[in-house]
């Protein structure tokens, strides 16, 4: 009897031993596991946008768009609502082949019951099951599933090195990172989740020109597994009584073959295309050379949000979307993400502006707004000033007199609730609090040290360049938005960031 119970507790030793462990090895995989997600430098969203679409209640979900960074950064769900009233989300990652986007259908399709998916055509010219970095982070973020595992068996018999285990315990393949850790591996404060799998990008290329298309005439060969899959999504969406169709984002790069490939593909599937990457549609659109991309193959949000627009009107006219006939009961929460959108929005731009009179016209929105606004001279910011200047400066609620600025100390602060503002010869410097937050701005010419500072919260963000230093600090986020510095002592009032 004491020799059965001693094996008995042997063994369950043994059992939390191993629970224990695995459990240890699945947190350190988590942590260790790369996180994806658009403001980092990666620049793929595949983390924020498992994230973002778990969230979404079930069944509230009208519109799947798939593909790769062409969606992603092509078409925005929150401006398609505006137009069509019809929900979104942009199921889309980095360089997304036709069988991921199949296996993301069918893990969309365990949550909502979407009415549509428009698919981008680009991801069809892609070779199946090649990219296995790819294919690592489009489903490293996707919950556990029989869905997720069809795909990882889909993927082991194309792929030598794609095995089971280290997708279950990612820590095998990502043990090496544990030197290169950041606060984004142990928190997801950084992930936006109210946009539904868009990335924002206010960069714009100015060396990006229209290509007429027609340079590049011969058609690229669909490969059998992709004409596999996409005959799967096509039968996929007829039996849950969803229209799929094909669209062609619009992209530089796009040639003449590519689109006769596709509608020749469209044909033998008995499914609409939409070739949005013609010449007379682009005028249509609205796109603009050096300023809608953010690269030659990616619209920028600027353009993202012409074509969006136009997309969702060109649907009706072609009949691929019905006329709304009943609300799914979304529309209180798609109004707070919308809010939240033109908040985004608005900072994007904002860091993004490079000229003094432009930036003060959007402060001025900031400041009705939970944002506050340091200012701080450092040397000069008044050699070049003018009235345009000062205009700005009294829109903002300031009155200082700033032409005689030059070795003298200067600064402002802008909450929601007053307005802080000083001039003079010595070193000035102001101590407050505002929404949970504590600052200081510190301002002294050439004879008292001839430097500026904002610290917020302990933390220093002025960049103490010559000229007028503006930081921009959001309450509700708790986060420094931008930090800049216009040079005044010279005519083309540079910026610096």
């Amino acid at each position: 009897m004491k020799k059965r119970k001693k094996v008995i507790t042997t063994i369950l030793k043994v059992c939390t031993w191993c629970i224990g462990f695995g459990v240890i090895f699945f947190v350190c995989s988590g942590i260790l596991k790369p996180k994806y997600f658009f403001d980092s430098a990666s620049q793929s969203p595949e983390t924020e946008m498992w994230k973002a679409f778990y969230e979404e209640p079930e069944n509230s979900i009208d519109v799947i768009f798939l593909g790769s960074s062409h969606i992603y950064n092509g078409v925005n769900p929150l401006v398609f609502y505006e137009e069509t009233g019809l929900t979104g989300f942009d199921l889309a990652s980095s360089s997304q082949d036709i069988p991921t986007g199949y296996f993301y259908l069918k893990e969309a399709l365990e949550y909502q019951t979407p009415k549509y998916v428009l698919l981008d055509s680009y991801g069809i010219l892609n070779k199946a099951f090649e990219n296995e970095a790819a294919y690592k982070r489009s489903l490293d973020d996707m919950r556990w599933s029989a869905v997720k595992i069809e795909a990882i068996r889909e993927w082991q018999k194309h792929l030598e090195g794609v095995r089971l285990l280290p997708r279950i315990f990612t820590i095998m393949d990502y043990h090496s990172r544990w030197d290169s850790l950041s606060e984004e591996d142990f928190s997801d404060s950084k992930f936006i989740t109210n946009r539904n799998g868009y990335c924002q990008v206010f960069t714009a290329d100015e060396n990006v020109v229209y290509n007429a298309f027609d340079a590049h005439i011969n058609e690229p060969e669909i490969d059998e597994t992709t004409r596999k899959y996409i005959k799967s999504m096509v039968d996929l969406c007829e039996n849950n009584n969803i229209k799929l169709c094909l669209i062609s984002v619009p992209d530089t790069e796009w040639t003449r073959g590519n689109s006769t490939a596709i509608q020749k593909l469209a044909n033998e599937l008995s499914i609409p295309f939409l070739d949005y990457n013609t010449e007379e549609l682009f005028v249509k659109i609205g796109i603009q050379d050096g300023k809608d991309w953010m690269n030659s193959g990616h619209l920028n949000s600027y353009g993202a949000e012409k074509f969006t627009a136009f997309l969702a009107e060109s649907l009706y006219e072609n009949e691929v979307l019905a006329n709304q006939s009943e609300k799914n009961g979304s529309e209180n929460r798609w109004k707070q993400k919308i809010e939240k959108w033109n908040s985004q929005y608005q900072i994007g731009k904002l860091k993004e502006t490079w000229t003094l009179s432009e930036y003060f016209d959007q402060l001025v929105e900031f400041k009705a707004q939970e944002y506050s606004i340091f200012m701080t001279v450092k040397e000069d910011a008044s050699k070049f000033m003018n009235e345009e200047a000062v205009e700005k400066f009294q829109e903002l609620g300031l009155k200082a007199l700033l032409y005689d600025l030059w070795d003298i100390s200067y600064y402002a602060v802008i909450t929601p609730d007053e307005i802080y503002e000083e001039k003079g010869k010595e070193p000035l410097v102001y101590h407050g609090s505002t929404h949970d937050s504590e600052f200081s701005v510190f301002s002294a010419g050439k004879e008292y040290g001839n430097r500026c500072s904002v610290i917020i919260n302990d933390t220093e963000y002025a960049l103490n360049q010559r000229g007028l230093n503006i930081v921009v600090f959001d309450h509700e986020r708790q986060k420094v938005i931008d930090s800049v510095c216009f040079d005044l002592h010279e005519p083309e009032w540079e910026a610096f960031r």
